[in-house]
């Protein structure tokens, strides 16, 4: 994405990042599978919050950092905290999955 953004010539690097990931398959670095980009959320980042649900009944859902999530669950260290996340829409559940681009 960088590279990308530094090669942008339309002003709109966004728009330039978007058309060349989105429809593309990526695979992760941490658990070697692969997912389809169907978006990049631009608003997004690895700093920010999301819940964890309660594994085990009778525990509380947690808030935890997408950084701090994939460090603690995966090893896995994100260096880019500015870096926007990839959308991937599972398609049996319709759930969102969002990924860390440079995990990928």
């Amino acid at each position: 994405m960088a590279d990308i953004r530094n090669r942008s010539r339309s002003g709109d690097p966004q728009n330039e990042i978007s058309k060349a990931l989105i429809g593309s398959t990526i695979l992760t670095s941490y658990n070697k599978r692969t997912y389809k980009v169907d978006d990049i959320d631009f608003s997004l980042s690895p700093k920010d919050s999301f819940v964890i649900d309660a594994v085990n009944e009778g525990e509380e859902a947690k808030s935890t950092t997408y950084h701090e999530y994939f460090k603690t669950k995966y090893d896995a260290e994100v260096k880019d905290l500015n870096q926007p996340m990839l959308v991937s829409i599972n398609q049996r559940t319709g759930n969102k999955i969002l990924l860390v681009p440079s995990l990928c």
